[in-house]
């Protein structure tokens, strides 16, 4: 085993840690800067990607932007952290924040074709103004000086002011969702619409021999040959794309020391990325470090990382990103976070780029595609764990060569013959189908792209060549057209011996055109299979390993080996609920190593030996995963029999309960005045929507109400308001003249004291006053300081909610009509049945146990786990924290003989404060900023997750191994 890979698994580079988008979001400040980078450090992340994002304030590109990047930039220095950058304000990159489609030649463009009585007309048109691209369109990212105005405008002005930093301190870029789609009119029945750009028609002809403006029919309709014209009018689309963004970027950047990183738009299927980037694995190759993004909370599309990683191992890129968790929702939990990295992982993924960590929670940038992983969660101080673990993974699988023997040739020119036709979706289906069948049969491949394989393409001792990979069997997946060159060379390849299989969705076409001759030839050497199942046994058939067990499905693998032939093999369980226990059969000699990414150490692990084949026993909790590193040829070590068994198992009672953090009631429902009325009730993010609209400034006046029982009625309480300290407030008809007293979450959560006597019994009426000043300038997402932006206030003290109507949905409380009453003494049941569902922190239970005597092992686990973490510490020393499957933990060498205090304090998320509260769907695989609006899905109900400790165990287990 190589030495530098022992030496560095413990502490590996900060390079290898994750990179998480840094929201900058609202008005900088240097302090705030520097705290949240300290912040980012306990947290385990790198200081991530300066990621200009919807609230910015401070003018982006302008000399204060500048001068708030270098105090990050420094700060990062002073830390021994990496920093990155990214090239766009928001995204779509390209258009520099408006500036660059200032330039009316840049402006995106669109060949507008309709149908003109028989025959069909067209026109050149620029692509439609947004509010996204601040009242400007997109812009041309297949012209050449475009681009190149683009990087002028952005790659210079970082290198100007920090391009000493480039490839060490500021090792990458970000570039993020670039296509020639955005702005796009809709199409019609009776109007479509193309890429185009200055100067297209004439490239088109030089290189194909014929005018596009001749053909249109073929773009529109299905006629005989459309396949043809389409094809090679995506293809000069794609290349142009390439070659004018993609390459002039990347060659930037190469010149520069800096890495190229990022990823474009709409890579998860062939229809998508035909119609907004042509052809993404192409792209790949002018890119330091390929990216792709992966947005909710699940592990759909496993075509998107593939696509991504195989060029990386083709080319001998050695990181390659995912953009992930976006979009999760804020109680996305720890345990979904290595559910997610671990099948990247296993995907061929090394570099994660967390989405996201906001700078502020202030106004709208609250609901930017939460999850917000960041210092503002209540579960902070537990995440550095899981990240370390993410690390060391991100690390080792950053070592030696991907192993496979399979390479599937990738159908996206298919998509360009196909393009407009209903059938380029059964191209997807079934590549998404044979995907999920290899992963699951655990055969180790990669795409071949064939714009790659026509660059980086050879055969050679009977192997087909991409780059530095060597593969054994090719596999032709359901496809309409192959290049002529990717013919010729699996005629060398199957000539050399090499094992060619293919659906009966054979290809009909060469380059678009039809061409028998040379495809019978090819056909004649090719193995047809029926199945999935089928493909899969002829090419698991002479590989070095077996697995076997039930619910192997759901294990996935990823082999890596290094230059002293020593293999890394990860294996995880991409099940959130299901157990599975195998067993591995590597088929020689060797020793086993068991690296534990959470401790950073590496062990021998103890195997079976038979018919000299190493065997190991494998146990995979869900989301479990194991990183095994295998020495073909060194003596193994021998398992030991694990004697460990359940001697006994206590529910332990008795338990004190108790909140960290005041209970909290958010009011989202209001009035607002009009003239001498006030409005109908209504959700004040329609309040907003309302005053934005009218553009001007104004006086505002808006009524909440909330219900105190009579228990309560003396009771101090505070108000939560965002930017308080702007607002005029009366209670029941009194000034709230009461004191700021700190803040909530985030800093522009101001926490204001209502003095003793402002609370009534019953409807008690609260009325804020301001003056309103739109957020943004008109038609743009520009925000100006100043701006107004109403939330949701909230009512904040010690006190219990009771609620006059609920029901439960998929495990989901729905509540309404709450009043507020005396505080409940808590116990193990869920806080959202004791009155506290909106309760965001932690939670806090302490009981002491009595042992007469020590004996074998202990454990702390839980019959359900319904928090994001839980922080265990006995006798008063930390003990470790639970988050994983199966919630246990040995607590052993804590206890002692006699009396033994235990304390744990279950940690909860920010979406029960948060939300979104009025959704109908109960936990949707996808939060977005418009999961927050009203709109079809709405209910009156306030949704909130569970949380609470449950039941409580000690485990007791006989001394084992």
């Amino acid at each position: 085993m190589e030495r530098e890979l022992i030496r560095n698994f413990k502490n590996p580079d900060p390079v290898y840690r994750s990179a998480p988008f840094w929201s900058w979001n609202d008005k900088m400040d240097a302090e705030e800067i520097k705290f949240q980078i300290e912040k980012m450090e306990e947290g385990g992340f790198s200081c991530g990607f300066i990621h200009p994002r919807i609230g910015l304030i401070t003018e982006y590109l302008s000399d204060k932007w500048f001068r708030y990047v270098r105090e990050a930039v420094e700060y990062a220095e002073k830390k021994g952290k990496r920093i990155y950058l990214y090239d766009e304000d928001r995204w779509p990159s390209g258009f520099c924040g408006g500036k660059v489609a200032k330039k009316k030649r840049n402006r995106i463009k669109f060949l507008r074709v309709f149908k003109k009585g028989k025959k069909y007309g067209y026109e050149i048109v620029n692509g439609q103004p947004a509010e996204w691209f601040n009242n400007l369109p997109y812009v041309d990212t297949l012209s050449y000086s475009c681009v190149k105005d683009f990087i002028n405008l952005t790659y210079e002005r970082y290198k100007k002011e920090f391009g000493k930093f480039f490839g060490s301190l500021i090792p990458a870029i970000f570039t993020d969702e670039a296509n020639f789609i955005s702005s796009k009119p809709p199409d019609s029945e009776k109007v479509h619409y193309f890429p185009w750009t200055d100067g297209f028609e004439k490239i088109f002809k030089n290189r194909y021999g014929y005018d596009i403006l001749d053909k249109l029919e073929y773009l529109v309709e299905e006629k005989d040959g459309f396949e043809k014209v389409r094809y090679d009018f995506y293809r000069l689309v794609s290349e142009l794309f390439l070659e004018n963004y993609g390459k002039q970027i990347y060659r930037w950047c190469e010149k520069n020391n800096i890495n190229f990183t990022g990823h474009y738009l709409s890579e998860d299927t062939v229809e998508a990325q035909v119609n907004a980037v042509g052809d993404v694995m192409a792209l790949y190759q002018y890119m330091h470090w390929p990216g792709v993004d992966h947005l909710g909370r699940n592990i759909k599309n496993p075509v998107t990382l593939k696509q991504c990683s195989s060029v990386s191992n083709q080319l001998g890129k050695e990181r390659t990103l995912c953009e992930l968790y976006g979009g999760s929702g804020q109680n996305f939990s720890l345990s979904e976070r290595k559910w997610i990295g671990d099948w990247n992982l296993s995907l061929g993924i090394n570099f994660f780029c967390p989405h996201l960590y906001l700078y502020s929670l202030r106004g709208c940038r609250k609901r930017d595609w939460p999850p917000t992983i960041s210092h503002h969660q209540p579960y902070w101080n537990c995440q550095k764990e899981i990240e370390d673990y993410f690390q060391r993974l991100n690390f080792i699988m950053s070592r030696g060569k991907f192993i496979a023997d399979t390479v599937v040739i990738h159908p996206v020119e298919s998509g360009w013959c196909l393009s407009g036709s209903g059938s380029i979706k059964k191209i997807d289906k079934y590549l998404a189908e044979l995907t999920e069948s290899l992963l699951e049969n655990k055969i180790e491949f990669d795409f071949g792209n064939e714009a790659l394989i026509e660059k980086y393409g050879d055969v050679k001792d009977g192997k087909f060549l991409i780059g530095k990979m060597a593969y054994k069997y090719v596999v032709i997946p359901s496809s309409v057209t192959l290049r002529e060159n990717t013919v010729k060379l699996l005629e060398r390849f199957a000539n050399e011996g090499g094992k060619i299989f293919a659906c009966r969705d054979f290809p009909y076409l060469i380059e678009g055109r039809k061409d028998k001759d040379l495809l019978s030839s090819l056909k004649e050497k090719v193995i047809f299979f029926s199945s999935y199942d089928e493909l899969s046994r002829f090419l698991s058939s002479e590989r070095d390993f077996e697995i076997d067990g039930d619910g192997i499905s759901h294990i996935y693998i990823h082999r890596r080996i290094l230059e002293d032939s020593t293999q890394i093999i990860f294996l995880t369980n991409t099940s959130l609920k299901r157990d599975v226990k195998l067993n591995l059969i590597i088929k020689c000699m060797g020793k086993v190593w068991k690296a534990d990414p959470f401790k950073g150490e590496i062990k021998p692990f103890g195997v079976e030996i038979e018919n000299g084949m190493v065997k190991l026993n494998l146990d995979f909790p869900p989301v479990g995963s194991h990183l095994l590193i295998f020495e073909k040829g060194k003596k193994p070590y021998v398992k030991i029999e694990d004697n460990k068994k359940l001697i006994r198992e206590d529910i332990l009672k008795g338990w004190k309960f108790s909140l960290k953090n005041p209970n909290i009631l958010p009011l989202d429902i209001c009035r607002y005045r009009k003239g001498k009325r006030w409005s109908e009730k209504m959700y004040i993010l329609e309040v907003q929507n309302i005053f934005e609209n009218k553009n001007r400034k104004r006086n505002v006046e808006l009524l909440f109400e909330f219900t105190v029982e009579k228990s309560l009625s003396n009771r101090k309480l505070n108000l939560v308001i965002e930017e308080g300290e702007k607002f005029e407030i009366y209670l029941n008809g009194k000034k709230v003249e009461g004191r700021i007293k700190g803040w909530y979450i985030d800093k522009c959560f101001k926490i204001i004291e209502i003095p003793e006597g402002y609370v009534k019994n019953g409807k008690n009426i609260l009325i804020l006053k301001r003056f309103f000043v739109p957020p943004k300038r008109k038609n743009t997402l520009i925000f100006k300081e100043g701006g107004t932006e109403l939330e949701p206030i909230y009512i904040m003290g010690d006190f219990s909610l009771n609620f006059k109507k609920s029901y439960r949905k998929n495990g989901i409380y729905f509540m309404k009509d709450f009043s507020l009453s005396n505080p409940k003494n808590i116990t193990e049941k869920d806080l959202n049945i004791q009155g506290y569902p909106f309760y965001s922190g932690v939670l806090t239970g302490e009981k002491e146990i009595y042992l007469d005597r020590l004996e074998g092992r202990y454990f702390i686990s839980f019959d359900r786990f319904e928090c994001i973490a839980a922080k265990i510490n006995v006798n008063g020393k930390y003990a470790g924290c639970i988050y994983l499957p199966p919630y246990q933990l040995e607590i052993t060498e804590k206890l002692k003989k006699g009396r033994n205090e235990i304390k744990i304090e279950f940690l909860s998320s920010l979406r029960n404060i948060f939300g979104p509260h009025h959704s109908k769907t109960a936990e949707p695989e996808y939060v977005v900023p418009s999961s927050f609006l009203k709109g079809k899905n709405w209910t009156d109900f306030y949704s909130s997750v569970p949380f609470g400790p449950g039941k409580i165990k000690l485990e007791v287990y006989s001394d084992g191994t």
